[in-house]
């Protein structure tokens, strides 16, 4: 079912509409000529909306001047403004913005009221709002975040993706009493996960209502450098390819102007928003797979590495370079039985070779081979594992549907699933993500063989273990969680993010939350080990397991301080 058309200023979103790309500006918006001209950087690299954070009413009029201004210079394209904690200002931006950006989480704060003097209190504080952007033709984003929950909510229904949808069903609903249908929705996580499970949830409420508002898509915090990226092409291609999703946002720990090329490349590849792929989540989530500690998650290569250890290697012969620290695949007509080398067959080769590994027997081949009775033979095998050669699937619309047909057939039997691709590395990074973080989302498979021939070896072996970390199948290196630079930030987060990054890469299987401000910061590094999290000008505060350990240091101590945290934990 499309989304409504919606009207953002000169723009429409929704319905048959090509997918918008947004960002947002990090300068200060007390600073107009600053953000005047990223503003103007921002539209002229292909950014159609750009949002500009309002934290207090003194922004308020420099705001209107920004428009001012960016008009007079012919730039007419959508600003929007980002509203937290004080809804009040949301009312004295209606008029010149063309869309506001509000938070569930700041309207209703109370964790002891019904929901019927909840719904009265809201539509009290909420309706004065809706009748301003009425009159101006102004759109509201209503965006859930994850972390960022009232107290009614995360004490009916935790800190949860479905939390995150039922902070906003009451919104909805005073808008549609209200005759106002100019709203997009939003469910962002750092998780994309959880951002892909509050989107889809979402959806099919809207769905049975008969009334499908425009999502905007965006996995918050995502951080910097390439793990960013691959963590936001899994969760923006796997609901992309669902049809869900008008408008995305990249989040990332850089500048504002990074985030547009890997937004346009998300477009590019997994925009099937009229074509969708549909599945049965229901049906899929009951399959039981019979991974083993052994063959858990397996990346396999055909590349030798030292930067990653990878679990098995493809080989052409047993030679010379075969050694016993690892395990290694040959096809089973060069197959010598040794210990730690394991023969490999097509669907059909399978079926009538007797001659196999007594531990691990891998079926490699195209879904098309894979006929009932060679399943039943493999099924009936627990030695098995099936490698699914994807590569002949040209976009994730074709490969999704074809592997989502297949998986239905097998019950038991673990998968790995492998393509070759030939995308230079901005765009391998960002395809491959999306396929493999589509099918991994759902734990539709365990383990992944990438080949990618204009790229360095150790790049795709560390892009694969990136996209299992994204997708939470195997952590192998430490997880950070950052928020995008924005206009709220009283320090330079890149360079920090990044001075952490280095300085703490070492440390395996913990979170930290690198986030700019107070105002989402606590509340949406929820799963965070540690946290760093600006307190005011050049100030600081670390967190461990969400509580504040150590207050108001000075910036140029904090990075010390958490690695003491690091080194002196459990």
């Amino acid at each position: 079912m499309k989304s409504k058309l919606i009207k953002i200023g000169n723009i429409y979103i929704g319905k048959d509409e090509e997918i918008a790309i947004q960002s947002m500006t990090n300068s200060d918006t007390n600073n107009v000529s600053d953000t005047v001209n990223q503003c103007k950087l921002l539209f002229n690299n292909g950014s159609e909306l750009v949002r500009i954070t309002v934290p207090s009413k003194k922004e308020v009029e420099k705001l209107k001047i920004i428009k001012q201004k960016l008009i007079a210079e012919n730039y007419t394209k959508p600003i929007i403004a980002d509203i937290h904690y004080n809804p009040m200002l949301a009312l004295l931006v209606s008029p010149f913005v063309d869309k506001i950006r509000i938070n569930p989480g700041n309207y209703i704060e109370k964790k002891n009221i019904s929901d019927e003097d909840a719904k009265s209190k809201l539509k009290e504080k909420f309706f004065p709002l809706i009748k301003k952007c009425k009159k101006n033709n102004t759109a509201i984003r209503i965006g859930a975040n994850y972390g960022s929950l009232s107290e009614r909510i995360l004490q009916k229904y935790g800190n949860t993706p479905l939390g995150m949808v039922k902070s906003i069903e009451d919104f909805i609903e005073i808008c549609e009493t209200e005759n106002f249908n100019n709203i997009v929705i939003s469910m962002k996580a750092s998780d994309p996960r959880k951002m892909v499970q509050a989107c889809r949830l979402l959806q099919n409420k809207m769905i049975e209502h008969n009334n499908v508002y425009p999502q905007h898509l965006g996995v918050t915090e995502a951080g910097n450098g390439d793990e960013a990226r691959i963590k936001t092409a899994v969760g923006m291609a796997t609901l992309l390819s669902e049809g869900i999703g008008d408008t995305i946002r990249v989040s990332l720990t850089e500048n504002p102007l990074q985030e547009l090329p890997v937004a346009k490349k998300i477009v590019k590849y997994f925009n099937y928003k009229n074509s969708k792929i549909v599945i049965n989540y229901k049906n899929i989530s009951e399959i039981t797979r019979n991974y083993t500690t052994d063959n858990k998650y397996i990346v396999i290569s055909d590349y030798v590495t030292n930067n990653y250890t990878v679990d098995f290697q493809f080989i052409d012969s047993q030679d010379k370079h075969i050694t016993t620290d690892n395990r290694y695949i040959i096809n089973y007509k060069k197959w010598i039985k040794t210990p730690n080398i394991f023969p490999s067959f097509s669907a059909a080769e399978f079926v009538m070779e007797n001659k196999k590994s007594g531990k691990y027997n891998f079926i490699i081949d195209k879904i098309s081979n894979f006929d009932k009775f060679t399943i039943s033979k493999i099924e009936k095998d627990n030695t098995t594992i099936i490698i699914i050669d994807l590569t002949e699937y040209n976009n994730i619309f074709e490969l999704r549907n074809s592997y989502n047909n297949f998986i239905s057939k097998i019950k038991n039997t673990p998968i790995i699933i492998k393509k070759i691709y030939t995308e230079l590395y901005d765009d391998f990074i960002i395809k491959s993500a999306g396929e493999f973080g589509s099918i991994f989302i759902d734990k539709l498979a365990g383990g992944i063989w990438l080949e990618n021939k204009n790229i360095k070896q150790s790049e795709i072996i560390k892009t694969a273990f990136s996209i299992l970390q994204a997708t939470k199948l195997r952590i192998s290196k430490t997880e950070y969680i950052s928020c995008p630079t924005c206009g709220r930030t009283k320090f330079d987060i890149e360079s920090i993010s990044s001075e952490i990054k280095k300085k703490t890469s070492h440390f395996k299987g913990i979170t930290i939350a690198v986030m700019g401000c107070v105002v989402n910061g606590p509340g949406e590094m929820a799963d965070a080990d540690y946290g760093y999290v600006g307190a005011g000008n050049n100030l600081v505060h670390l967190y461990k397991k969400g509580e504040i350990l150590i207050k108001n240091i000075p910036q140029k101590n904090a990075v010390d301080e958490l690695l003491k945290l690091l080194n002196n934990s459990d």
